[in-house]
């Protein structure tokens, strides 16, 4: 009986808040200056209270959900930045392996990367632009 009450106020939280009623997908494409894709990667929307990924294609592509990839964001608005994004290189068993970084670090942050999204009810697009490290 106290599963059944608790399914219950579950279902109850989804219904009341919203987080049951779906929202368009957010998708876009991570470019550099020159129009080139990040091939890897995660992009992260975040808030005080929520976070969403949204895992980078090898064209630049993503697209992000609360719950599952196809169920778009709440609106309001978002912090967001670049996790992930690393080249890993070769080691052997004397030398570690390496990972170097393919965007400036700043956008690995959502307090240093300057990027946020404010997402309406209706928006489902989202093009971010980075550049690589220095």
């Amino acid at each position: 009986m106290r599963t059944d009450l608790l399914l219950f106020l579950l279902f109850a939280c989804f219904f009341v808040s919203g987080c049951g009623s779906a929202h368009e997908p957010l998708s876009g494409k991570v470019t550099f200056e020159d129009g080139s894709p990040l091939p890897k990667g995660e992009v992260i929307f975040v808030t005080d209270s929520f976070q969403a990924v949204g895992t980078i294609q090898e064209d630049g592509t993503y697209t992000v959900g609360s719950l599952g990839m196809a169920d778009g964001l709440p609106p309001g608005t978002y912090r967001v930045y670049i996790s992930e994004a690393v080249e890993h290189l070769g080691g052997d068993i004397d030398s570690p392996t390496e990972d170097k970084p393919l965007v400036a670090a700043k956008y690995t942050a959502a307090d240093t990367s300057g990027l946020t999204c404010e997402v309406p009810a209706e928006n489902n697009r989202f093009d971010i632009t980075v550049t690589p490290p220095e």
